[in-house]
């Protein structure tokens, strides 16, 4: 478990590091989502993207409550 958080803390840092070198505009810009079939910007995206890391680090706290997980 201590692995994979630091893996997903380490992955997260990269990625902030990344959208820190944009400049503003970029975050307006839009692009057809391949799945969805519909433009997103950059800041539709991150939107998304922080909803779904918060479903996992709840899950990660639920799950480490019913292991009784240390940490």
């Amino acid at each position: 478990l201590q692995w994979i958080l630091a893996q997903f803390r380490e992955q997260r840092d990269i990625y902030i590091k990344r959208l820190e070198s944009l400049r503003p505009e970029e975050f307006e810009k839009s692009v057809l989502h391949p799945r969805l079939n519909k433009p997103m910007r950059l800041c539709d995206m991150l939107s998304f993207h922080a909803a779904h890391d918060q479903h996992h680090l709840t899950r990660i706290v639920e799950l480490k409550g019913l292991w009784q997980i240390k940490g």
